[in-house]
């Protein structure tokens, strides 16, 4: 008995998609890069479908992420998948999961039929930053008090850490003030692509009234729709004066 071939009914028109889809995902997460082709009345097989996913990063490094050739899958980024049941309805996205910084670039979906049809997606990658200050703070009167913001884990590398002094009602800009001073350091480059940043506030004591006061660090990122505070009550204690002893 001959052996039956498998047979895709597809039907396709060779063109390219007038501009280029742009996309955010955060680091870790899964995303979807469309590849929706149009189509005209044609039967065909399997074995004359080829698609090709790749990818060109920031360095300009072009590198082969899936391809779909003579009716077989070729996973060349751990984590892509292509439905092969949604070529049936002209549809070739391909979902990453588990995205990492080495993700990011720019994308071109290639369909081979033998006529061609292509279309591309820039896929921005996003860290959110981790922001941590003591869960509180001490000084003694008349004496200087240093709080460090630990911001970490966050990409694009652009961010913006300011400090605030909120004392009673009053609450004023820590880098404008007389009365404190601000240090941040540069950003570290991780392993894993993000970047860390570490930044302080020194402070006197003899600015504060009431005995205490809450101290704002402020972080602005790409992430945030607006800026990320993060906060500790700075609390005075007076002087112990000793006896004099004659």
């Amino acid at each position: 008995m001959a052996q039956e071939k498998s047979v895709a009914v597809l039907y396709f028109l060779g063109s390219s998609a007038d501009t280029t889809q742009k996309l955010n995902v955060l680091l870790g997460a899964d995303v979807t890069l469309s590849c929706l082709f149009d189509t005209i009345s044609k039967l065909m097989e399997w074995s004359t479908l080829t698609i090709e996913w790749n990818m060109v990063d920031k360095r300009a490094h072009k590198s082969i992420v899936y391809t779909f050739e003579d009716g077989r899958a070729h996973v060349k980024r751990d984590g892509s998948v292509m439905d092969k049941i949604g070529l049936l309805q002209s549809n070739a996205s391909l979902q990453l999961q588990n995205v990492t910084i080495a993700d990011e670039g720019l994308y071109t979906c290639r369909i081979i039929t033998p006529v061609v049809y292509t279309e591309t997606t820039t896929l921005e990658v996003l860290a959110r930053p981790s922001v941590l200050l003591p869960d509180k703070a001490a000084v003694t009167e008349g004496e200087e008090k240093t709080i460090q913001c630990d911001i970490s884990s966050f990409y694009p590398k652009k961010l913006v850490v300011s400090w605030h002094i909120q004392n009673g009602s009053r609450t004023v800009n820590a880098g404008l003030s007389h009365h404190s001073r601000v240090c941040t350091e540069m950003a570290v480059h991780n392993p894993d692509g993000t970047y860390s940043i570490r930044s302080g506030m020194t402070l006197h004591a003899s600015t504060v009234k009431d005995r205490e006061m809450r101290i704002i660090c402020q972080v602005e990122h790409q992430t945030y729709d607006w800026p990320f505070n993060r906060s500790v009550v700075l609390t005075v204690h007076g002087r112990i004066l000793f006896p004099l002893i004659l």
